[in-house]
């Protein structure tokens, strides 16, 4: 069970949608998966809460020279696995958190939310035509959601939200069993704690996964009120250890 060499962890930015949406392509059913525009305004407005799992490729020719290279030796990134959070007003995952707000004003994304052609890679391009099928999509299970229940918190991200929503967990099927999906998480939450950017992390799970994310220190708060995509789902919440550093 050895991990692959040259992994990276590092923060997502909107140049990884492409790569974004091809892990959420494989790693979840279409009606689970987040449209093109909610992590377009993810990777636009809370970065530093976006973490990608990336295996690096070097310029093998670059790195050997006696000389030190002028450019970086990174050839290629290919993204593996990511965390996707905003911070809520809530303690716990609510479907105002997933929304995208109205003003939000998108350069990447189409009119319907899809990614427009441009910003998507081959690779993008191919894994959208063979996973073409007919079950609703995010963004339809939502607006069905929206008619059956009155919103109580403002949509998306909000600064001043003391709580982290983790919308996406996933590690690409290809190097799953390597417990890089724990790698990935805790690196996550120790940063987080040692930045102090919030008081807990929140996040939605099935009840089959509820061992992995308490073994990762999340707590199991019940089945949750939030009926994303029309399933059940458990509420996991992990309090941030803010633990002061020793000074020298």
């Amino acid at each position: 069970m050895s991990r692959p060499q040259h992994l990276c962890i590092r923060p997502l930015n909107v140049t990884d949608i492409s790569q974004v949406l091809g892990l959420e392509i494989t790693g979840f059913p279409k009606h689970e998966r987040a449209s093109a525009l909610r992590i377009e305004y993810r990777l636009s407005v809370c970065p530093e809460l976006c973490s990608g799992l990336f295996i690096r490729e070097f310029d093998n020719n670059s790195v050997s020279s006696k000389e030190l290279p002028d450019h970086s030796t990174i050839k290629k990134e290919t993204l593996i696995g990511h965390v996707i959070g905003t911070k809520m007003l809530s303690e716990t995952i609510n479907n105002e958190s997933m929304e995208v707000p109205s003003d939000f004003k998108s350069v990447m994304c189409n009119s319907d939310g899809t990614l427009k052609d441009e910003y998507k890679t081959k690779e993008l391009k191919e894994l959208e035509t063979s996973n073409e099928n007919i079950e609703p999509t995010e963004d339809e299970v939502h607006q069905e959601e929206e008619k059956k229940s009155a919103r109580t918190y403002p949509l998306g991200h909000h600064d001043s939200g003391k709580t982290i929503g983790i919308h996406s967990v996933v590690i690409s099927p290809e190097y799953r069993g390597k417990k890089l999906a724990s790698l990935l998480l805790k690196d996550y939450l120790q940063k987080m704690s040692q930045q102090y950017v919030s008081e807990s992390i929140a996040l939605l799970c099935k009840s089959k996964l509820v061992p992995f994310y308490s073994g990762v220190g999340f707590s199991d708060k019940g089945v949750s009120a939030c009926k994303f995509a029309g399933e059940e789902w458990h509420d996991m919440v992990v309090i941030l250890d803010h633990e002061e550093e020793d000074e020298e």
